[in-house]
C-alpha cells in the first residue's frame, strides 16, 4: 500500500474545502457631478470615471499638435486631420480589445502625457481565474505576490460585498517611485481587481481611488469571456 504523508492529506482537504466567496447584486452607482460611467457590459463590470480621465490607452502626442494650430481654414488639412482622428480612434479601440483579451477591462487614463519607459497613470479592472473556488483571503495572498511591500492591507466594504485594499510605493530600476493601489473582490472562482498605478505622481490616484472604488460594480451572474487562468 502506498504511504501518503498526513500533512499532504491535510493540505488537500483544506484546499478542497475552502469556501468560495459570493458577491451580491448591487444597485446602480450614483456618479459625482462631471463623472462618466464606463462599462464592459458583456463581462458584467462597470466603474465611474472622474472628470479629466477617460477610457483609452496612453498616446505620445495629441492630434491638434500635428498641424501646429487651427486647421479649420484649410480644407485639405482638416480632411487629413479627420482621417488621422478616425484611424487613431480605431487603433485605440483595437488596443482596448487586446487588453480585454488579457482580462483587462475598463482601462482608463488621465490627461498626462506618458514618459517613455514609465508605467502610465491609469486604473482598470482585471479578472482572473486562479483555479477552483476562492476565498477572499487566498485571493489577497495571490495578489500580494505581485505587489512589493504591500503589507497586510485593509478590509473594505464595497457595493457588491466584502473586499480588500492593498497599496505600496516602490522604487523602479530607474529610481522612480511607482505607486500601486489595488481593490480585490472575489466571486466563486473569479478574482476581480480594481488597479490604480502611477509613476512619480501618487496624488493623481490617491485623490480618486476611494471614490472610484465606490462606483465599481460587478454583475455576479455574468462570467467574463476573457477571464485569465493563472497558475
Amino acid at each position: 500500500m502506498r504511504f501518503v504523508p498526513v500533512a499532504v492529506v491535510a493540505a488537500l482537504l483544506v484546499a478542497g474545502c475552502e469556501k468560495g466567496e459570493k458577491l451580491t447584486v448591487a444597485p446602480a452607482a450614483v456618479l459625482p457631478e462631471g463623472w462618466t460611467l464606463v462599462a464592459s457590459s458583456a463581462d458584467g463590470v462597470s466603474v465611474g470615471v472622474p472628470s479629466g480621465w477617460r477610457q483609452g490607452v496612453p498616446k505620445m502626442f495629441d492630434l491638434p499638435s500635428l498641424d501646429g494650430g487651427d486647421s479649420s481654414q484649410n480644407p485639405e488639412v482638416q480632411q487629413m486631420m479627420e482621417q488621422f482622428e478616425k484611424t487613431d480612434q480605431q487603433e485605440e479601440a483595437n488596443s482596448l480589445e487586446r487588453l480585454r483579451s488579457k482580462g483587462i477591462l475598463c482601462h482608463c487614463i488621465n490627461g498626462s502625457k506618458p514618459i517613455v519607459g514609465e508605467t502610465p497613470t491609469r486604473f482598470y479592472i482585471s479578472v482572473e481565474k486562479p483555479g477552483g473556488a476562492l476565498s477572499l483571503k487566498s485571493a489577497v495572498a495571490l495578489e500580494k505576490r505581485k505587489i512589493m511591500g504591500a503589507g497586510d492591507g485593509t478590509p473594505v466594504q464595497l457595493a457588491n460585498g466584502n473586499g480588500w485594499r492593498l497599496a505600496s510605493t516602490s522604487k523602479t530600476r530607474g529610481g522612480d517611485d511607482f505607486t500601486k493601489i489595488v481593490y480585490i473582490l472575489v466571486h466563486e472562482d473569479r478574482k476581480y481587481t480594481l488597479r490604480f498605478t502611477s509613476t512619480n505622481d501618487p496624488v493623481s490616484i490617491e485623490g480618486i481611488e476611494k471614490a472610484v472604488a465606490e462606483t465599481w460594480r460587478i454583475d455576479p451572474l455574468k462570467s467574463p469571456a476573457f477571464a485569465q487562468n493563472v497558475d
